[in-house]
């Protein structure tokens, strides 16, 4: 099938958010295992990480390992998770697919994807519900009581899931192959310097955080390629060329400058929050505005990203990462989302 043909076929998949791309898979299969497993291993381990010299060697090979197979695994479960109208559900999809990676790297124990991924999605559901209501709401028991009983459902699955991981950990006969985050965790706390509550919290704060952001921004990326396919040729040719066959290396993470600006770009156009909130801790002045203390504050992200600090603000283009951001931005506009 020619490249042109495919492009168009995963563009028609990707709108609306119910997508049929099982007659897509064979021919996509290797470009899309490819460029979703290294999406996600680079949001896994550099996302987070202030320079990308301090990763380790083995974790980003198992990492990319855990990613590859993890997508792979889904892709051919595809037939699966497809409707008697021939649709597959995209956002599942990547929901399963990062919880499955989260597990793999940190927590590595048995477990139910789609009763998390379920479980995950209520929380989020409920924390937004409660996120703008007044105090007064939080005074009548009765008014929030059901909200703080479905919020225990995935507390309660988190603490199962540590349970299996004690049990593996007493059972195993080389400890060495159970060392990961969250035995790191359980070892802490043996030693008194965690408690029960702060393990629970860790990991699933670990686990909620992959099937949430990380895969609503996946698919944003997956249809900005779609949608500019002479942007997915540049990722490949790049991929390609600083990669190729080898396994990937630390040093090769600085010289993915194409990847580097799609993600940076993708995040800017389509930012998976468009609002955060903050509460005003003390009385003050924000551009002649006076705010009082105990103020909600309402930061409109989306807009920010729009400013005349990038070269076609309204534009998805590589072009507004091609060269540093105006210091304007990262010192004037980044600091009040902190």
């Amino acid at each position: 099938m020619k490249q042109v043909q495919v492009e168009e076929r995963i563009l028609k998949m990707l709108i609306p958010v119910h997508h049929n791309i099982i007659d897509i898979v064979p021919e996509c299969m290797s470009e899309t295992t490819v460029m979703l497993s290294l999406l996600l291993c680079l949001f896994m381990l550099v996302w987070n990480c202030k320079a990308k010299a301090s990763i380790p060697g083995p974790t980003l090979q198992k990492a990319v390992t855990a990613c590859t197979d993890s997508t792979t695994l889904h892709l051919n479960k595809l037939p699966e998770m497809t409707n008697h109208y021939g649709q597959v559900d995209v956002l599942m999809l990547l929901r399963l697919i990062t919880v499955n990676v989260s597990n793999r790297l940190f927590l590595n124990v048995p477990m139910d994807e789609k009763e998390v991924v379920s479980k995950i999605q209520q929380y989020f559901d409920i924390w937004q519900a409660l996120l703008l209501k007044p105090d007064i709401f939080f005074m009548l028991k009765w008014m929030y009581q059901i909200h703080e009983a479905a919020a225990q459902e995935l507390p309660k699955a988190i603490d199962k899931l540590i349970e299996k991981k004690r049990k593996a950990l007493l059972e195993a006969e080389k400890l060495e192959d159970y060392i990961d985050f969250t035995s790191e965790l359980i070892f802490a706390q043996s030693h008194g310097e965690l408690s029960a509550d702060n393990v629970k919290q860790c990991v699933l704060e670990m686990l909620i955080a992959a099937p949430d952001t990380m895969s609503v921004t996946l698919l944003y990326m997956l249809m900005l390629i779609a949608q500019h396919p002479e942007v997915e040729r540049k990722l490949l040719e790049e991929i390609d060329t600083v990669i190729g066959e080898k396994e990937i290396q630390n040093r090769d993470l600085q010289n993915l400058k194409v990847l580097e600006s799609f993600i940076n770009e993708s995040l800017r156009f389509h930012p998976v929050v468009e609002f955060s909130m903050r509460r005003a801790i003390e009385d003050d002045v924000i551009e002649g505005y006076t705010v009082r203390k105990g103020t909600n504050i309402i930061l409109n992200m989306g807009w920010m990203h729009t400013m005349e600090f990038f070269l076609k603000p309204h534009e998805f283009s590589l072009d507004n990462f091609h060269r540093t951001v105006s210091n304007n931005f990262t010192e004037q506009i980044l600091p009040r989302l902190l």
